[in-house]
């Protein structure tokens, strides 16, 4: 486990000598923040936005209010970042929709690249592989070669188009050459109740939300689908461990900034991101929730962000996947 003080230097990155202290003496918010946050209240993107809000409220010296801005596959919320004035005083909670969005909902009113500015990445969420016990396989490899003796006879789920479950689970059926039937649900909680009743057989679903029903048999978790064994699942291989060399993926979510926001603006807010990811309390709640709990500077952030267009876009393409 890495030290406290090796943690804050892989998060905060390469700073330049004496940065934080001139910030403090620099830029400070001097009014009410939003935290725009492209959801309904409730799940995943909603409860970073309020788990920083609230700490960035105690330390900051202004109120940081989270404001709920959902509709159009957070397209509406977004164009709300993309458009705020480039003063520090507009924030939003973006996740993995952004990059998928940019190639599947046509007509964007927003340049998903240009028009923002990456300050910290926040979290990956890795997702679980699930099957009903109905499905007579244990691991990984024995998944595949029944779902390759049976072509067309199982059925996956699909939290909505372009999510990570849906897109994870095609990757996967390219990769291992598998013919699986995907149904559509609106959202991860019906396709897992229907996984849970048996009426789909696997589904790619989140590690908080598969838990519960694996502890209690009604599914079987076979693999993690991130780059490291999930703390909410530390018995399970990756998918990587289990053979699936290219199959590596998860849900990110980063904190962003309109496009033109000024540096100094950028390194105060990524410093207080990457504050709020050592408090103990804050780390327990995500990998908790199964997280790998983020890190690096805004510029290996917007790398990062670069190299997921790179690869999920030609997926997005040949799938089809089309966003109205």
């Amino acid at each position: 486990m890495p030290s406290r003080r090796k943690l804050m230097k892989l998060i905060l990155g390469a700073l330049p000598t004496g940065a934080v202290p001139a910030l403090a003496q620099g830029w400070a918010p001097s009014r009410q923040v939003r935290m725009i946050v492209p959801v309904a209240p409730g799940g995943t993107t909603d409860l970073l936005g309020r788990l920083l809000g609230q700490r960035f409220t105690d330390t900051v010296g202004q109120p940081v209010v989270v404001e709920n801005r959902a509709g159009g596959a957070m397209v509406v919320g977004t164009d709300l970042v993309a458009k705020s004035a480039p003063d520090g005083h507009t924030l939003g909670i973006l996740l993995s929709t952004h990059t998928v969005n940019a190639v599947a909902v046509p007509n964007l009113p927003y340049d998903s690249v240009r028009d923002f500015t990456p300050i910290a990445h926040l979290a990956n969420f890795p997702g679980v592989l699930t099957v009903h016990p109905s499905v007579p396989v244990r691991s990984v490899a024995e998944f595949i070669a029944y779902a390759r003796v049976n072509p067309g006879k199982l059925s996956y789920g699909m939290p909505g188009p372009g999510t990570s479950g849906h897109l994870t689970m095609e990757l996967l059926k390219r990769r291992a050459g598998l013919d699986i039937v995907g149904v559509s649900y609106r959202g991860g909680g019906p396709a897992l109740n229907d996984l849970v009743a048996g009426h789909i057989h696997v589904m790619i679903n989140s590690p908080a939300s598969s838990k519960p029903h694996a502890e209690a048999g009604r599914i079987r978790a076979l693999a993690t689908t991130g780059s490291r064994r999930s703390d909410a699942f530390p018995d399970l291989p990756t998918l990587v461990e289990a053979g699936q060399r290219d199959v590596q993926t998860y849900e990110w979510y980063g904190l962003f900034a309109a496009a033109g926001t000024p540096e100094p603006i950028v390194r105060y807010w990524h410093t207080e991101a990457a504050r709020t990811l050592l408090v103990p309390e804050v780390r327990a709640r995500l990998t908790a929730l199964g997280a790998e709990v983020g890190g690096g500077t805004p510029e290996e952030f917007a790398a990062f962000l670069g190299r997921e267009r790179e690869f999920w876009a030609p997926l997005i393409r040949e799938i089809g996947v089309r966003i109205e």
